[in-house]
């Protein structure tokens, strides 16, 4: 089995909780904030992974 980015995980879990939000509209303030807190998560965690791929010259 391979193994999984971090990104990954968020980017499902993204979507899971965009069905919840759909499921209880009277919870909406509380989920787009996880929603908001996922997302950002994701972004550092592929900014974080481009930069093990950045090589110094002369490496």
């Amino acid at each position: 089995m391979a193994v999984q980015k971090p990104a990954y995980f968020a980017e499902r879990s993204l979507g899971s909780w965009e069905m919840i939000r759909k499921t209880w509209p009277e919870k909406t303030d509380e989920i787009l904030d996880m929603l908001l807190a996922l997302s950002r998560f994701r972004k550092e965690m592929e900014r974080f992974s481009r930069i093990g791929k950045v090589c110094p010259p002369g490496f």
